[in-house]
This record gives structure tokens, C-alpha cells and sequence, in this order.
């Protein structure tokens, strides 16, 4: 009776540190658990912070630069990187205000029509063109290439915001302009953007 009170003993005290065992686990993923989450929170707020400080960088660093000189600090970099020519000039800039919205516009058009140029032309050449003509912006981007179909540029974009010539129209509709685009096979791709001016910057 003795030795089975005994080995009673032994279970429920070996139960107990079980028990004490199961707590500390539990314990532990609890804290754990609350750990990731909070770290997860961090995390986001962090990514917030980042996003807001370097996107909002990014473009205030656009908004600080007048028109010309951001295109033509572009053009050049685009130079560097393709290893191809172009030629950029601008008429009665320096006349004008150019709304911030629409600097972006023009610079992230331009920055989209010359990517395509680099990655779907063969153009050796190509030509950026900003003439005021008030109370209108007039922007022309012309390459040397064999040219391409429209439709099947619009198809290349998926569909997707932003991207490719979808988000060239987006946003010239954005700031209310009219883009024409002209297809001369063999003899490349004309571009022309007209933008409706405002004399007072934003």
C-alpha cells in the first residue's frame, strides 16, 4: 500500500510539472504571438514612414526642379543607360508656371514613352519636344524605329494601371490633353501631347 501511495504520489507530482510545462508553452506563444504582432505593427508603420519620406521625396525633389531641367537631366541619364541618341529641346519654358500635377504628368510620360522606345523599338534616335503655345504645352516624342500598332502596344499592357501606353493616356486624360499617336512603318513613332496651361503654380 505503501510503495502504491508512493507511486501515486510520483504520478500526480510528475502531472503537475506536465501541467506546469503545458502553461509555459502556452505562455510562451502568447507572448510570442503578441510579439509578431506587435513587430508586425512596427513593421507597417515603419513601411509607412519609409514610403512617405522616399516616394514623397521622390517627387518633391520633381516639384523643386523647374520642367526643363527635369527632362533634361532625364534624357541624358537615358543617354548613358541605352547607349542611344537623343535630342531634347524646349521653346518658352521659361515663360510659364507649370502646375506641379502636371510636371509629373509630363515627366512620368515621358519617362514611359522612352522605356518603351529602349525596350520594344529599334531606334537608334529619338526627339523630345516642349514648345509653349499659350494657353497650351505641347510635348512630342518622335523615334527613328520601323514603328508599331497600336492596338497591340494597348495589348502589351495587360490592362494594367499605369503601365505601358495605357498609362501615358490615363494621364494626359488626367490633365485634361489630347495625345495623338502616328505610326510611320519603316520611319518610327510620333508622339503629340497638348496640355491645357495654368498661369498660377499649385
Amino acid at each position: 500500500v505503501a510503495h502504491a501511495g508512493i507511486c501515486l504520489l510520483g504520478a500526480l507530482n510528475v502531472g503537475a510539472e506536465v501541467q506546469k510545462v503545458n502553461l509555459g508553452i502556452t505562455l510562451f506563444f502568447a507572448h510570442n504571438l503578441a510579439g509578431c504582432a506587435l513587430f508586425q505593427k512596427v513593421g507597417c508603420a515603419v513601411g509607412k514612414v519609409f514610403r512617405q519620406q522616399v516616394v514623397g521625396k521622390g517627387r518633391n525633389n520633381v516639384f523643386q526642379k523647374n520642367l526643363d531641367e527635369i527632362v533634361s537631366n532625364y534624357v541624358k541619364n537615358w543617354e548613358i543607360k541605352t547607349g542611344r541618341k537623343a535630342d531634347y529641346s524646349a521653346i518658352g519654358l521659361e515663360s510659364v508656371k507649370v502646375k506641379n500635377s502636371l510636371k509629373l504628368n509630363i515627366y512620368r510620360i515621358i519617362q514611359e514613352l522612352m522605356t518603351n522606345i529602349e525596350k520594344h523599338s529599334d531606334a537608334t534616335e529619338v526627339k523630345i519636344n516642349i514648345i509653349i503655345s499659350w494657353p497650351s504645352l505641347l510635348l512630342k516624342v518622335s523615334d527613328n524605329g520601323g514603328g508599331f500598332n497600336l492596338e497591340q502596344a494597348l495589348e502589351k499592357s495587360d490592362g494594367k494601371s499605369h503601365s505601358g501606353l495605357r498609362g501615358v493616356m490615363e494621364r494626359v486624360k488626367i490633365s485634361k490633353g489630347t495625345i495623338k499617336i502616328k505610326f510611320l512603318q519603316e520611319r518610327g513613332t510620333v508622339v503629340n501631347i497638348t496640355f491645357p496651361l495654368e498661369d498660377i503654380d499649385d
